[in-house]
């Protein structure tokens, strides 16, 4: 994925020698993984803890992120992180992880006035994107973990916004903000910061 990719290519930077989780191997994302000096590719599912464990084997470092967005399915996201924190205490003799998230809405000050979007076990979700990742730390209870809060990407506007073309031939991008400032990270700084937090947990 993005994120991961990003980290990867920091620590290939950093010259640190690195393990590629990948669901499918074959693919040309994948190979393309592969020829990196000093990365490997090894197969494994979020949604299958024991191929994590096996993913996990040997190495002293971890950066977690899982894909709401694919299925957009809040309750099996959740479930991965729990399988990758159970897969991560169960190898054991990790130095340090790192987990991207995100804030919990359901209760913030600014999100007063914000519609319930789900009535989710756990509690009311209103950005449900958010809250099952940042519901999701208790997980990683008793790990070495940082939780590294990320914000909209702007590698986004190529790869997940829609620009649309206005009569005029410009392209209007749409976001509902209000008169409130939005915050941007970068890809490739995500990736820097991570190393950075491995390094120095």
């Amino acid at each position: 994925g993005q994120q991961g990719g990003a980290v990867l290519r920091a620590l290939v930077g950093e010259g640190i020698a690195a393990v590629a989780i990948t669901r499918n191997p074959e693919s040309e994302k994948a190979k393309a993984l592969a020829s990196l000096p000093g990365v490997e590719v090894r197969k494994a599912d979020l949604d299958d803890q024991a191929s994590l464990e096996a993913a996990f084997a040997g190495c002293d470092g971890a950066f977690v992120v899982a894909n709401f967005w694919e299925g957009m399915d809040v309750t099996r996201e959740m479930k991965q992180y729990e399988n990758c924190a159970n897969a991560l205490k169960a190898v054991g003799g990790m130095k340090h992880i790192v987990m991207t998230t995100l804030e919990e809405t359901s209760n913030h000050p600014k999100m007063e006035d914000a519609k319930v979007l789900l009535n989710h076990p756990t509690g009311d979700m209103k950005v449900p994107h958010y809250d099952g990742k940042n519901r999701s730390h208790k997980f990683f209870d008793g790990l070495p973990v940082s939780f590294l809060y990320t914000s909209c990407f702007l590698d986004n506007f190529t790869t997940f916004f829609t620009l649309y073309k206005q009569a005029d031939e410009t392209y209007q991008f749409t976001l509902p903000l209000g008169d409130g400032p939005i915050a941007w990270t970068i890809l490739s700084d995500l990736g820097k910061m991570t190393v950075g937090i491995m390094r120095r947990p």
